[in-house]
């Protein structure tokens, strides 16, 4: 807790939920059955984004079917491999702070340990990793400044295609940098 002075976290969760666990657990199943062609649609349509954010952009079943087939596509072509996603969401099933050593266990009092300025933040809808983790580990956090961003792409908020999300929180940042 003394080693870090500030801490901007975007979409935590302290410990991974049994929803996110379920949505490893089916994108595992699908790669395991059917490669990418199963498992783009799952994790990155449905799971990265809100139902609003697939109803703004697609106007019908025919252009999401031609997303998912070029986005698969893409997938294919960069030689991701299969196994590096199963190693990765088996680690984020086990993840948890109250694991630390010290804290046998408890999550609330791992974070409850936290000294530094931290900023959390998360959009107001992911259908990955719930807000209401994050604002959890927020709220247990000593002096931890939340920020809800509203947005619908979920997710897939703060990043490339959402930019208004990313400049508030390049904003929220540069504040808790500066203080």
């Amino acid at each position: 807790p003394a080693r870090v002075g500030r801490v901007a976290a975007m979409t935590p969760m302290a410990r991974t939920t049994p929803w996110a666990a379920a949505g490893n657990e089916c994108s595992r199943r699908a790669l395991a059955s059917g490669s990418w062609e199963a498992w783009v649609p799952l994790m990155q349509l449905l799971a990265g984004r809100t139902p609003a954010r697939v109803d703004a952009d697609f106007a019908g079943p025919a252009e999401v079917n031609d997303w998912i087939a070029a986005r698969t596509a893409w997938w294919r072509e960069q030689g991701f491999s299969p196994v590096d996603w199963d190693y990765q969401s088996r680690a984020y099933d086990a993840h948890d702070v109250g694991g630390t050593p010290g804290f046998d266990g408890d999550t609330a009092a791992a974070l409850g340990s936290i000294r530094a300025r931290t900023l959390v933040a998360a959009p107001t809808l992911d259908l990955y990793n719930s807000a209401a983790a994050a604002r959890w580990a927020a709220e247990r956090i000593p002096g931890a400044r939340f920020v809800g961003l509203d947005t619908d792409w979920g997710h897939q908020s703060a990043g490339a295609a959402d930019a208004a999300s990313a400049a508030r929180l390049d904003a929220e940042i540069a504040t808790l940098l500066a203080g």
